[in-house]
Order: C-alpha cells, then structure tokens, then sequence
C-alpha cells in the first residue's frame, strides 16, 4: 500500500512539474508577454524612413539589432531577431517618447536589468548617426503601468523587457538624449 502511495505521488509530482515547464516554456516564447494591458498606439509617421537599426549598452554588453514593428489592432509585434522599435512611437531623438523592448533572453535584452542612471545606450540609425542616451531612472512596473509609455515632450527614450516570477513584470529604462553624432 505504501509503495503505491509513494508511486502515485511521484507520477502526480511528475505530472505537475512538467506542467509547469511546459508553461513556463510557452511563456517564453509569447510574443504577447512584452504587451502593457490597455495602452493604446497613436499612429506617428516616421520621417524620410529613418529607422534605428542598433542599439549598444557598452557597460553591460548589449549590442543588439533593432527592428522596426508595427502595431495592429493596439497589439504590438515582437521581434525574435533583436529589440523591437514600436513604429508607432517618435524616432528614437526625435521629441516625444521612443519606444524600443525586446525579450529578456541572452541573445536580447536579458542583461537590461543590470543598467543604472548615468549609463549610456547608443541608438545607430539608418542615416549614419548615432544618438546618444543617458540613462535617468531605471523601475519594475506592473503591466498595467502604461504611464510609463506615455508621450513625452523632450527627447527621450523607453527601453523595457519583461522580468520577476513568470515573467509578470516589466523592467523600464528611461533615457534623455544627450548627443547626435554622424558616422563617418
């Protein structure tokens, strides 16, 4: 009775925890997961097609593609391929509030989280420039925390990536820009 005890909780315990990883690999590769509950997108034409196609974290080693994503029906796409820039917010040092978020594995943003105020984020562009960010409040928000991607009336910049338990939190980096350097 006993043997048939223990082996009925190993196969419950067993059925359980794969489950649970079987969630926690969906959850992963969600492309939802990195949504704010109920933010809307207001349409914002880029000009002459300037894109951001980079973007550089120097002291925490993020050197990622950006890619741009467009937003349909208020869902916004996620690219796997680097971070994505909502096309629907200001370029990146333009005025207005710049989005760009990307997924927190390795090959992404999984190292924003070690960014503070005073760090430096490179933008490439298109065009040959590059914009240069400084880092002025990092925080851990709710999904439903959509203030956060609010218009803004500097230049300023949103980087986020989903982080905690589950990944039900969203890590935000705020960021002014500082300069617009061409490339040679």
């Amino acid at each position: 009775m006993a043997m048939k005890t223990l082996a009925n909780t190993s196969l419950a315990t067993g059925a359980m925890l794969l489950l649970y990883s079987s969630a926690l690999v969906v959850q992963h590769y969600n492309p939802a997961r990195l949504h704010f509950w109920g933010m809307n997108s207001v349409a914002i034409q880029a000009e002459f097609n300037i894109r951001p196609e980079r973007i550089v974290i120097k002291r925490i080693g993020i050197d990622v593609p950006v890619v741009s994503v467009p937003s349909f029906e208020n869902r916004w796409e996620i690219s796997p391929e680097g971070a994505s820039y909502l096309e629907t917010s200001p370029l990146p040092g333009t005025q207005g509030n710049s989005i760009i978020y990307g997924h927190n594995w390795s090959s992404i943003f999984q190292h924003l989280t070690n960014v503070k105020p005073g760090d430096f984020i490179e933008v490439y562009m298109s065009d040959k420039t590059r914009r240069v960010f400084g880092v002025t409040a990092t925080q851990t928000v709710d999904p439903s925390a959509t203030e956060v991607l609010k218009p803004a009336s500097d230049r300023h910049l949103t980087l986020y990536t989903c982080t905690g338990f589950l990944d039900t939190k969203r890590f935000v980096v705020s960021a002014t820009l500082q300069s617009q350097i061409a490339s040679n």
